[in-house]
């Protein structure tokens, strides 16, 4: 697996006492073909690696499977050029401005971390 997140941590409230859930990824640029095998040999490999890693004794009482094929976006060698030109055509064009995870962060913290400095680089220049 590539990495988890405990969504009943992240949430409270969202599953009963007692339980947890937790959303698995796998695959990934440097395992894409994961993305296709059957939904048993996933959930094997899944299961398998969580419970090794987190020292889980249980077995899950439901789970499913989503696939996205490109679902994180991957910072090549290039990248910071990449986001240096496109702030330069922000700087510019100066009333057009980018903010998403390809820029500052794949993470929701860090796509809001960016939106709040895009927030306040917007009301500096039009406020003084």
């Amino acid at each position: 697996i590539l990495g988890a997140i405990w969504n009943s941590s992240i949430y409270p409230g969202r599953v009963p006492d007692g339980m947890s859930m937790v959303t698995i990824f796998m695959g990934g640029a440097r395992n894409p073909e994961k993305v296709n095998l059957p939904e048993e040999e996933q959930l094997k490999i899944a299961f398998q690696d969580i419970k090794e890693i987190m020292k889980i004794k249980g077995e899950p009482e439901f789970s499913y499977i989503t696939r996205l094929e490109k679902a994180i976006p991957q910072y090549n060698i290039g990248h910071l050029s990449i986001v240096e030109k496109i702030r330069e055509f922000e700087r510019q064009k100066q009333s057009l401005y980018f903010c998403a995870n390809y820029l500052g962060g794949i993470s929701v913290a860090d796509c809001l971390v960016s939106a709040n400095e895009l927030s306040n680089r917007i009301s500096e220049k039009h406020n003084g």
